[in-house]
């Protein structure tokens, strides 16, 4: 059931414009009184001009801790129950630890950071946190409110399932319209399967959501891409691989990831996901990448 039980969230920010952009993405949405969204920055000391030396961790620390404050109050005056938190280590297994340690449902990022915090996110930091997180990852890319036209892409592996599992854990606006897809490779031959998946699947999404289905054939990144613009989709939700059989392969996703004019969700099964070991604390961190 959608919304069966409290959600936990996990937004990581480093201040930066594209980190706001999430943040206000989150303030829109509708959260119910017992969900909560952890706010985690990670301390990275960055080199200062030489006159200063470099940065030490105790200053980077309480950027992190002033940045995590200011969000957590903002999604407070929303009426969202927020808590700041601050993670030491590498930061993708940071990110990664908070969630395991908070059971979260998804993780949310903005598409690019410029901040001093967690360094540059989509770049890499957040193109290595959809691959390595055993957990949803929610990449928002400007959009500043709820998303209200979705297109989930699916093709019957356990990621995709994955990725119908992750969208109900985003407390979506409604009315809301969710267009399930799904793409046949060229040269693959036509079947009924699709048409009794893509079934299958809206049958399992809230009912007081607008569900269409389609089937459509080609590339499928490339397809899932065109129609989302031609939908106006502010948010695309997928899995994060597949089976061999399967058509939504990482490659697809990182295509997607790096394409899409709008927010995107990835989501990866509870099988096929390498649960990252937790970071020794250390006195010093890794520089991001």
């Amino acid at each position: 059931m959608y919304a069966s039980r409290p959600r936990r969230i996990v937004f990581a920010t480093d201040g930066s414009p594209g980190a706001d952009g999430a943040l206000e993405l989150l303030c829109t949405l509708p959260f119910a009184q017992e969900d909560r969204v952890d706010v985690v920055a990670v301390p990275v000391p960055m080199a200062l001009p030489l006159e200063t030396g470099f940065g030490d961790l105790s200053i980077a620390y309480d950027a992190a801790a002033e940045t995590t404050a200011r969000a957590a109050g903002r999604l407070r005056q929303r009426g969202i129950h927020a808590e700041p938190r601050v993670a030491e280590g590498p930061l993708v297994e940071a990110i990664v630890g908070s969630a395991r340690a908070v059971g979260a449902d998804l993780i949310v990022v903005g598409s690019r950071g410029l901040g001093l915090i967690l360094g540059t996110l989509l770049g890499s930091t957040a193109r290595a946190l959809v691959h390595a997180s055993p957990y949803p990852v929610l990449v928002v890319r400007d959009r500043r409110s709820a998303p209200r036209r979705v297109l989930l892409a699916v093709d019957g592996s356990p990621d995709s399932q994955a990725a119908v599992n992750a969208l109900c854990a985003v407390p979506l606006a409604r009315p809301a319209e969710i267009v399930v897809v799904h793409v046949v490779p060229d040269g693959r031959k036509e079947s009924t399967r699709p048409l009794d998946l893509l079934c299958l699947v809206a049958a399992k999404l809230p009912p007081t959501f607008t569900t269409q289905v389609e089937v459509a054939r080609g590339d499928v990144a490339g397809t899932i891409l065109a129609r989302a613009a031609a939908l106006g989709s502010d948010l695309i939700a997928l899995g994060s691989g597949g089976t061999h059989s399967a058509p939504l392969q990482g490659t697809i996703a990182d295509r997607i990831l790096g394409a899409a004019h709008c927010s995107v969700l990835v989501a990866r099964a509870a099988q096929r996901a390498k649960v990252l070991e937790p970071a020794a604390r250390k006195s010093a961190v890794a520089t991001p990448a």
